[in-house]
């Protein structure tokens, strides 16, 4: 799949135009690229988790299995549902909530913004433990001239009574939260403490 930070790369090269001219600003193209290009990469739907009347919110591969979180269609106001799935396209584990059901009360999403860079997360409880699907890009490099040399995380984050109970990383570098939860979920404040750290990619 396509990377922003290779599209990124093409884009700081002297010869690019707008950039030679100073049309446009680096950490513009980094926020526009990774904004964009999840909505131009179609996922291969016999891969997904999601079927082909839903919406894809959320999905990337954590080894052997993947996390998605699927929704109905926008148009389809009979049946609006969201539905985190774990397993599988030719098995599904576990599913939340177990039927369909409405977003409303069972999903929060939140977002920040970095200096070029930012987060989001989407978070959802089933008792005692709270789920955040989480995707984020940081920062490294701040010489003035120079590129940013982002780094880009996504993944799941577990947490019980204020601590961290496990941390999974999307193997997909382009993984990221879709547009739709943006509108689709209602918000709350944005917890920076269950984002993982970009020097720490370790999984447990």
């Amino acid at each position: 799949m396509l990377r922003c930070d290779i599209l990124q790369d093409w884009l700081y090269h002297k010869e690019f135009p707008l950039y030679k001219k100073k049309m446009i600003k680096r950490q513009h193209i980094t926020f526009l690229l990774c904004i964009f290009i999840p909505l131009l990469v179609s996922a291969d739907e016999s891969q997904s988790l999601c079927t082909g009347d839903e919406a894809l919110i959320f999905e990337c591969s954590l080894g052997e299995q993947q996390i998605a979180l699927c929704a109905s269609h926008p148009q389809d106001e009979i049946q609006n549902h969201v539905q985190y799935r774990v397993g599988t396209p030719d098995s599904i584990e576990w599913v939340y909530p177990a039927i369909d059901a409405s977003p409303e009360g069972l999903f929060y999403f939140a977002s920040t913004a970095y200096s070029g860079g930012g987060a989001s997360h989407i978070r959802f409880n089933d008792k005692e433990t709270e789920y955040f699907i989480f995707d984020t890009m940081f920062r490294t490099h701040y010489v003035p001239d120079e590129p940013n040399y982002p780094v880009f995380m996504a993944g799941l984050v577990t947490r019980q009574q204020d601590v961290i109970t496990s941390i999974y990383l999307c193997e997909d570098g382009s993984a990221s939260i879709r547009s739709p939860a943006y509108t689709l979920f209602e918000r709350e404040s944005f917890d920076a403490s269950i984002i993982p750290s970009p020097l720490n990619q370790t999984q447990n």
